[in-house]
């Protein structure tokens, strides 16, 4: 629309200035004709002038198009937000905080002219993902999880100190019930797997160190026999409630390993909604019907210590 009220303004004043040569000429013939120079070279000059002019006036409504349009986008989330019910939007308005918040730090980056972004390997920026998650939950959300060696077996500290988001959450009050499965096979054949040794010794190390007898944290092994199976995606996964039984979400990866991996978010009005059902089948499978196999973080140490 823009565009096309340039055009006419340009036609508008092409023909103006047309029009106004063939007035000056026949009005002013004689006169014209003898300070012809005069007039050449003022129209240049005013010319140059009417370019710079609308140049100016351009840039500034561009300048304030730019903040119109940021306005406009402010206003509609700001609409959206007050058309949400705190009650039955919960796990929505979180979401929508920590976007805002993570946008809002962006921003003040680039107020500041100095902004980066950070990259992270693929289980690095999913821990980010769950962890963040984590961080905006509280008293009134339980969250189970069913994870794998593969989510715990990279770094663990810095801006993605998955352990730290979890005592974080667990002082709030969240509740969180963990099940990480382990290949039997890795345990039942230690000479052959001594890098996933390795890996499981400094996990199981870690977890007692940091995450011994805190309250509301419930941290378990389970060794499958048939880890290929009951290790498949979604896993790690997340199922997230509160007490009140009202909001349901799911963070659940595609397979991690793929070339172009995503994590699914999906928020739920009901535990029985498809999605969340089959994850929590599986979840509710292992960590109540196979409870007499699961193993505590003591007992896991004292295997793993026990492994030659």
């Amino acid at each position: 629309m823009r565009e096309i009220l340039k055009k006419i303004i340009s036609i508008w004043g092409y023909f103006l200035a047309i029009a106004s040569g063939i007035w000056l000429y026949f009005e002013t013939s004689d006169f014209f004709k003898e300070n012809q120079l005069y007039f050449i070279v003022g129209s240049l000059i005013l010319s140059v002038i009417a370019y710079y002019a609308f140049e100016y006036f351009e840039r500034k409504f561009k300048s304030k198009s730019f903040k119109y349009s940021i306005n406009e986008s402010l206003k509609n989330i700001k609409v959206t937000i007050e058309g949400m019910d705190a009650k039955t939007k919960k796990y929505e308005l979180l979401l929508f905080l920590w976007r805002i918040k993570i946008e809002e730090k962006k921003l003040e980056n680039i107020y500041s002219g100095n902004w980066s972004l950070k990259a992270l390997e693929t289980y690095e920026y999913s821990r980010y993902v769950f962890g963040s998650i984590l961080k905006l939950l509280s008293e009134e959300d339980t969250y189970n999880t069913l994870s794998n060696l593969d989510f715990w077996a990279a770094d663990r500290f810095g801006d993605t100190d998955f352990i730290a988001m979890n005592l974080d959450a667990s002082k709030r009050g969240v509740t969180i019930n963990r099940v990480i499965i382990l290949d039997g096979n890795i345990l039942e054949n230690p000479k052959s797997f001594n890098k996933e040794i390795t890996k499981i010794r400094e996990i199981v190390n870690e977890i007692k160190l940091r995450m011994e007898d805190v309250k509301n944290l419930n941290n378990f092994f389970y060794i499958s026999k048939n880890y290929l199976e009951e290790s498949l995606p979604p896993v790690p996964f997340a199922l997230i409630s509160d007490k009140k039984s009202i909001n349901y979400m799911t963070i659940s990866p595609s397979n991690l390993s793929d070339k172009n991996p995503e994590i699914k978010i999906d928020i739920k009005k009901s535990k029985h909604e498809i999605h969340y059902d089959i994850n929590k089948n599986r979840f509710d499978e292992i960590f109540f019907g196979r409870r007499n196999k699961l193993l505590s973080v003591d007992a896991m140490k004292a295997l793993i210590d026990n492994t030659k």
